[in-house]
């Protein structure tokens, strides 16, 4: 009897185990292809504006329009994996993320628990060439990452906006001057056509060191 009781149980594991990983494969399957279709709405646009000179107000009307989909059906999503069981949840957070996290500065030589605590963490937002994301003076609350394209650190008006460095794929800043209350030095745009980038809030990173010390 306890054997049958034993073979049962395999059988269900393996059928729910089965019916999990078909669940996550048709997730990453729909992030992947929402993600290229917005992508590519973003260039068709694009070329439109440049082709039948678009009023710039219009053409970030449309793009406003575009991203704000976008997010909705980003966090129809997070709503779903949120959802999940603890474990589940952040392990598919770090499927999600596999590709951008494996060439991060921030997880080399991290430990699992620091990567599966401050993955589910992160935040991605997504700017496109020449969009400012932070400006001279602004306070810096918290960290950024960068997963796509380049930001290029410029001196502001006052210097021409002379152009004194990059932050490159892979690379993040913030993390110091978050938690000395600093405001920004710089002003701080994409370079690339696009650029994405992973952020990390005061309070998230101030949580990662508690819960990991």
């Amino acid at each position: 009897g306890e054997r049958i009781f034993l073979i049962f149980f395999l059988i269900v594991g393996c059928m729910l185990f089965s019916y999990i990983l078909t669940a996550l494969s048709s997730i990453f399957s729909q992030i992947d292809t929402k993600t290229q279709i917005f992508t590519e709405k973003e260039i068709i646009i694009n070329h439109i504006s440049a082709e039948y000179s678009m009023p710039q107000s219009l053409f970030y009307k449309i793009r406003k329009a575009l991203k704000n989909d976008f997010t909705q059906w980003k966090e129809d999503q997070l709503k779903l994996i949120d959802s999940l069981p603890g474990s589940l949840r952040n392990n598919l957070y770090l499927k999600m993320h596999e590709r951008e996290i494996k060439h991060l500065i921030l997880f080399k030589n991290q430990s699992y628990d620091f990567i599966l605590f401050t993955v589910p963490l992160l935040k991605r937002i997504s700017i496109s060439k020449d969009d400012v994301m932070i400006s001279c003076g602004d306070l810096i609350d918290e960290m950024y990452i960068v997963i796509r394209g380049m930001l290029s650190l410029l001196l502001g008006y006052k210097y021409e906006n002379f152009e004194i460095g990059l932050v490159k794929y892979g690379e993040h800043f913030g993390d110091i001057s978050m938690y000395l209350n600093d405001q920004s030095n710089y002003e701080i745009k994409a370079k690339t056509k696009q650029a994405d980038i992973f952020t990390l809030s005061k309070s998230n990173f101030a949580s990662i060191k508690l819960n990991l010390r």
